[in-house]
């Protein structure tokens, strides 16, 4: 049975309304039926149960007035669970569509041919507060036709044996994210038994994203890469705030290509380094790198690792902190093209940081550590105006992701322990 219910939206001076049309469904409606006529506004209600069948949604709302499709309660245990059991479609395919917005579902499949929710020829589509669970496939992916404004945001992606996000063409030809924002999502377990990598989450070439306050544990491959852009003026990806943990094959943050800026990231455990570039294929795309102000703790093989920079190419290493790697080069080649200046090595990390020796983690440098307030930036707009917990930059700062100040707010830090990262200072 749908449940109609009809929203007037009056303005303030009573002189008209828009009209908005809230449908709610049971398992067994077909809720998919209902994108074919809905307008800009309306909302699609799942109630709690299990939709065993898969989506393919064409819609398009307004900016500023999106269609909704949601579960009717945002609380765990009572939302709504689309599972699909096939293998012939994914759970949901979003084909030709702009301005909708997906929250508050449960999402889960079995087979390594179905993704989660995947996006063709889509602007604006917002996917927040979602869980993606024991997925075998892709979680997110926008990689068969092109996207623009992508938002995908404070997602809990858990226990995958497949990348978590996957956005443009691997080619960086048949198909383009552009201005996808990735935001505060959960990453806990990225671990394919087959031999495919493993991602939280993936930029193609040509393709760009702000990566911004996400946690990431265990992945297989890289928590984070993105592969850069072939015109050396586009526009440049932006990885910051995040909280990067466990790589068991590869590095934390990957980088095969630029621009794109990587600040004020905390990246922990990994199998390789703590950040790495590398030069994808050879492609020749390592410029416009910005690595400044990381801090980076117990990385198997060394704190940063470069290849292929060539002088002139306008890339720096700036200011980052590199912890817990007595037996590692901090940075491998040391000294290798670019502008690199401001670094700190701590070979034994509870020298200079408050409680790195086990989760959950406090990598704020010790208040008595010599290296507060030891650093300077430039005017370049690169350089992080906050540190990761959201705090103003004083002049001089300090190295790594945290300013070293230690406001009330923040009197008991506690990153890692599959936790999410803390939420940024309102300061």
């Amino acid at each position: 049975m749908v449940k109609l219910r009809f929203l007037i939206l009056a303005t303030l001076l009573g002189i008209g309304s828009a009209h908005a049309e809230e449908r709610v469904f049971g398992p067994k409606d077909d809720w998919c039926a209902a994108f074919k006529s809905a307008k800009p506004g309306d909302e699609i209600l799942l109630r709690k149960g299990v939709y065993l069948k898969p989506c393919t949604i064409r819609a398009k709302g307004a900016p500023g007035n999106p269609i909704v499709l949601r579960s009717q309660s945002a609380v765990l245990g009572n939302r709504a669970v689309v599972a699909y059991a096939g293998s012939t479609a994914n759970v949901i395919d979003v084909r030709a569509s702009a301005h909708l917005l997906i929250q508050d579902l449960d999402i889960t499949a079995r087979s390594t041919q179905v993704e989660g929710i995947k996006l063709y020829d889509v602007d604006d589509v917002v996917i927040q507060r979602c869980r993606f669970h024991r997925l075998n496939g892709v979680s997110i992916s926008a990689n068969g036709a092109d996207s623009n404004g992508v938002v995908i945001r404070g997602n809990e992606f858990k226990n995958l044996k497949a990348t978590a996000i996957y956005l443009g063409c691997h080619d960086g030809k048949h198909c383009r994210a552009r201005n996808a924002r990735i935001e505060g999502n959960l990453i806990d377990g990225a671990m394919p038994k087959d031999d495919r990598v493993g991602y939280g989450m993936q930029i193609k070439l040509n393709s760009d994203a702000v990566i911004r306050d996400n946690t990431l544990y265990s992945t297989k491959g890289p928590g984070i890469m993105v592969y850069g852009n072939e015109d050396p003026e586009g526009t440049p990806s932006l990885i910051e705030g995040n909280y990067v943990q466990r790589s068991a094959w590869e590095s934390g943050i990957l980088i095969g290509g630029g621009p794109v800026i990587v600040r004020n990231n905390v990246s922990v455990d990994h199998g390789l380094f703590g950040i790495a570039t590398q030069n994808y294929k050879g492609r020749g795309l390592q410029h416009g790198i910005k690595i400044v102000h990381n801090t980076l703790l117990n990385n198997l093989r060394g704190g940063i690792s470069v290849d292929g920079w060539l002088i002139g190419s306008d890339n720096v290493i700036a200011n980052n902190l590199v912890a817990g790697v007595p037996d590692q080069q901090p940075i491998k080649p040391p000294r290798p093209n670019g502008i690199i200046n401001g670094n700190a090595f701590c070979p034994t990390a509870s020298d200079c940081l408050f409680q790195p020796d086990q989760a959950p983690f406090d990598l704020r440098l010790n208040p008595k550590s010599e290296l507060r307030g030891t650093r300077e930036m430039g005017p370049e707009d690169w350089w992080p105006k906050d540190d990761f917990l959201g705090l103003k930059r004083e002049l001089p700062t300090s190295p790594g992701a945290f300013e070293g100040r230690y406001p009330p707010e923040f009197d008991k830090l506690e990153l890692g322990k599959y936790k999410p990262r803390p939420q940024r200072s309102r300061e």
